[in-house]
């Protein structure tokens, strides 16, 4: 099965995460390269960020183009900002419509999930897409790196495990 990762990254949180998924997979990675981005994190970049999602910004994404017609499973990897996904991942999907695919859906958090994940399937178009979610992950920075080690590998097993039926 041939795999794709598409993922925005702030801080390095959701690369750390894709990166980890990406050996597990053994998948192709695209990183989502917002033109401008925010710059470094800091507290007004995450506000201006939040504004931007509140907006439903498009930034333009400065990143190679890919086929996703070439894949059969596509994760994609988000930090939560203001309860929900970032707008490059909401101008990816506006320029890369998905259908017929498996999908892994995961995002960082450090306060609340919100509606990241429900914004995101309206966004993909499950239903009539008819696109299949297998799994939806959210890793809480508020846990020990232990902890999230072990939340990590338990949804690495949750996937094999649908792989390999």
């Amino acid at each position: 099965m041939k795999s794709l990762i598409v993922y925005y990254s702030h801080s390095g949180s959701t690369e750390k995460l894709s990166k980890e998924l990406q050996t597990l997979l053994n998948a192709d990675v695209l990183k989502l390269q917002p033109d401008p981005d925010l710059g470094n994190p800091s507290f007004l970049n995450y506000i201006k960020g939040g504004w931007h999602v509140l907006r439903k910004h498009l930034p333009k994404l400065t990143n190679k183009q890919v086929n996703i017609d070439d894949y059969d499973l596509i994760a994609i990897g988000t930090p939560v900002w203001f309860g929900s996904f970032t707008p490059a991942i909401r101008s990816f999907l506006k320029d890369n419509p998905i259908k017929n695919k498996k999908l892994v859906l995961f995002a960082n958090h450090r306060g609340g999930l919100g509606n990241t994940f429900s914004a995101l399937e309206k966004a993909i178009g499950i239903d009539k897409n008819q696109n299949q979610i297998i799994s939806e992950f959210a890793l809480n920075h508020k846990y020990s790196a232990d902890e999230q080690s072990r939340f990590v590998q338990e949804w690495f097993t949750e996937i094999m495990n649908y792989l390999e039926r």
